[in-house]
């Protein structure tokens, strides 16, 4: 049996004692810097990424806002060229193509009659707008006949509520009132732009020694005759 005895005064164990706290409080204090060290060398990586991430942010927003500067140019241009493509669209919104009306009626109009004068007129005439081309006199017999007087045209009536103008005609027909000038004024309904065409006058002459049946009317244009060319704008370019 061993017995320790413990010969140091009691001052110096106390001493002893309380170096060893010290060193276990001054140990724990420098761990725990060391821990805030680490804590804030992390905290101070993720404060400089987050500076580079600012400052690449920036120097692409001014990169972005110089390439604006640069096609502020192009913008207006855009703008000036959705404006004028807007007023193309309402300035050519009436136009309205004689040409194919013309073509189109002398598919459909019989041949046993003939039109000596053919005015258009619309409720929203183009500026400038060319006058309808009065129609062909009619091939004169092999013996020519006198000119007839001209038969003056009617004024235009009131236009329906789909009608954008309308055509006062006169001509006369070599098969009479029936069938020929009533399969005249009928024929003007078969042209698709055309509608509501009707009889105003009708009498009896001579051509030559050829008894003809005149005849005057109207007939309303509708809305089908427009060309809507530039409905949607300027169409796009063709590349070359």
């Amino acid at each position: 049996m061993s017995v320790k005895v413990n010969l140091l005064p009691r001052e110096y164990e106390e001493r002893i004692r309380t170096r060893r706290t010290v060193g276990y409080t001054v140990a724990g204090v420098l761990l725990w810097c060391g821990v805030l060290a680490v804590v804030l060398a992390l905290k101070a990586a993720d404060v400089d990424r987050a500076r580079e991430e600012r400052d690449l942010a920036l120097a692409q927003t001014a990169q972005l806002q110089s390439e604006l500067v640069a096609l502020d140019s192009y913008r207006l241009l855009a703008g000036r060229l959705e404006s004028r493509s807007a007023l193309l669209t309402d300035a050519m919104a009436p136009e309205v193509s004689w040409a194919t009306l013309l073509n189109d009626l002398s598919l459909t109009f019989p041949t046993t009659s003939s039109l000596r004068s053919l005015t258009g007129t619309l409720d929203q005439p183009l500026p400038d707008a060319a006058p309808v081309p009065p129609a062909p006199a009619p091939t004169p017999a092999p013996t020519p006949p006198p000119t007839p007087a001209p038969v003056p045209a009617p004024a235009p009536g009131p236009l329906t509520e789909e009608a954008i103008g309308t055509i006062v005609f006169a001509g006369y027909s070599i098969e009479g009132y029936a069938p020929g000038v009533e399969t005249a004024i009928v024929r003007f309904d078969d042209v698709e732009s055309f509608s509501d065409s009707f009889l105003t006058q009708a009498g009896t002459e001579e051509i030559g020694d050829t008894p003809v049946t005149q005849f005057q009317g109207q007939v309303d244009v509708n809305g089908s005759a427009r060309t809507n060319r530039y409905a949607e704008g300027l169409p796009p370019e063709v590349p070359q």
